[in-house]
C-alpha cells in the first residue's frame, strides 16, 4: 500500500523528497494508513529499482538532498493497481486489545485507560477539524481559480470520513465508559 500512496504522490509530475512525502503523509493519508521514513525510504528505492521512479540528487545548503519523480511506467502501474480492488480491511484498533483484558484492570485502572484514550481521538478530531477548515479555504480559492477541482474534492472526503471515524470511535468509547461506571457501581 505504501508504494501506491507514493506513486499517488508523485503522480501530478512533483518532484519529492523523502522527507517532504513524509510530510504529505502526515497531513494526509498518515490518518487512514501509517508511514514513515522506515517505510518510505525501503519503497522509494524499490520503486526506483523497478523503473517506476527516477531519483536525481542536487546540494542544496550544504545539503545532499534526493528527489523522486514518477515515470511513464510508474503511472501506468499506479493507474493499473489503484483500479484492483484492495479488499476489506481488518479493524485495528489497539484500545480494543486493552478492552479484551480488561478484566486484569481495576476499575480505575479502566477508566483512566479509557480517558487516556478518549482524549487522545480528542486531539486527532481538533488536528482534522484545523487540517479541513484550512483545506475548505484552500479548496474556496481553488474554485474561483478553476471552475472545479475534483481531486481536492476526493481529498476532503477522505478527511471527512476520518472526522466521522474518529467521531464515531470517540463517542462509542465514551458510551462504553459509561456503561463500565454503571456496571461498577450497580454491584
Amino acid at each position: 500500500m505504501i508504494e501506491l500512496i507514493i506513486l499517488g504522490m508523485l503522480y501530478d509530475e512533483r518532484e519529492l523528497t523523502s522527507y517532504a512525502l513524509k510530510k504529505m503523509m502526515e497531513q494526509s493519508t498518515d490518518f487512514f494508513h501509517n508511514s514513515s521514513l522506515g517505510s518510505i525510504q525501503p519503497a522509494l528505492k524499490k520503486l526506483e529499482q523497478r523503473g517506476l521512479l527516477t531519483s536525481k540528487e542536487s546540494i542544496e545548503s550544504n545539503r545532499l538532498k534526493k528527489y523522486y519523480l514518477i515515470t511513464k511506467e510508474g503511472k501506468a502501474y499506479f493507474k493499473l493497481k489503484i483500479r484492483e480492488n484492495l479488499g476489506s480491511d481488518k479493524l485495528k484498533c489497539s484500545q480494543l486489545v486493552k478492552v479484551f483484558f480488561f478484566d486484569k484492570f481495576t476499575p480505575e485502572e479502566q477508566q483512566a485507560s479509557l480517558d487516556e484514550y478518549i482524549n487522545d481521538l480528542q486531539q486527532t478530531i481538533m488536528l482534522l477539524k484545523s487540517i479541513e477548515t484550512h483545506s475548505e479555504a484552500h479548496m474556496q480559492a481553488l474554485e474561483r481559480t478553476f471552475d472545479s477541482h475534483p481531486s481536492a474534492q476526493y481529498k476532503m472526503d477522505t478527511l471527512q470520513f476520518g472526522l466521522d471515524y474518529f467521531n464515531f470511535v470517540s463517542n462509542w468509547f465514551t458510551d462504553y465508559k459509561r456503561e463500565l461506571n454503571r456496571r461498577h457501581f450497580k454491584k
